[in-house]
């Protein structure tokens, strides 16, 4: 569970950790696929709102999400599903900083 602003919270989809390493360092991965705009513009307050740096948002194509939205939020993008190699990379990548 993530707090986040107006007393709410947000919970992940999955967190992710690495059990070998020594710092405990987790990435907390969201996946939004295929849901009404309403539900995407709420969705996208709650990721603002939680300020993490560790959060993957993996977003279906099929979404009508804008480039500076995607690109301020750092959005991994799929394209019918999400693949496993691709959120490894990217998990990867945020357990370096």
């Amino acid at each position: 569970m993530i707090p986040v602003e107006r007393n709410e919270v947000m919970i992940p989809d999955f967190t992710l950790r690495d059990t070998n390493d020594p710092l405990g360092r987790k990435v907390y991965l969201e996946i939004v696929g295929f849901w009404t705009p309403e539900y995407l513009s709420r969705k996208i307050a709650k990721v603002r709102e939680a300020k993490l740096d560790n959060l993957i948002l993996a977003v279906s194509k099929k979404l009508a999400l804008s480039d500076s939205v995607a690109d301020e939020l750092n959005v991994l993008w799929f394209k019918g599903r999400l693949l496993v190699q691709d959120v490894i990379e990217r998990t990867e990548s945020g357990l370096q900083g």
